[in-house]
């Protein structure tokens, strides 16, 4: 899947969380936290930038910060027993093809 991050916008992004062909309930799995990496770059559920509720998932990919170009970050959804976190999208496994837009506003 490929996915536009226009940096330092607000833009967020929705998705659906299907899991062997069906569409996993995050919350009802017992998920806590879900953690999105793309290199040294990292934006969690513990602030706004990542929302999830039932087997929707929605993104403010621009928040990474990155600079300008391609990555394949790694979605990880992490539950009370589980502190190593399960990737849910990453490279080799759902892969997700991040394309940075940089911001052109003049500061």
């Amino acid at each position: 899947m490929k996915v536009n991050a226009y940096r330092n916008a607000s833009n967020t992004e929705s998705y659906t969380v299907i899991k062997n062909g069906v569409e996993f309930d995050l919350s009802a799995a017992g998920v806590t936290k879900i953690e999105v990496v793309a290199g040294t770059a990292e934006i969690s559920s513990i602030t706004d930038d990542v929302v999830f509720s039932g087997s929707t998932l929605s993104i403010k990919w621009g928040s990474l910060n990155l600079d300008k170009g391609g990555v394949k970050p790694t979605i990880y959804a992490y539950k009370v027993d589980d502190l190593e976190g399960e990737v849910l999208f990453g490279p080799n496994k759902s892969e997700i093809l991040l394309e940075v837009i940089p911001d052109s506003r003049s500061v």
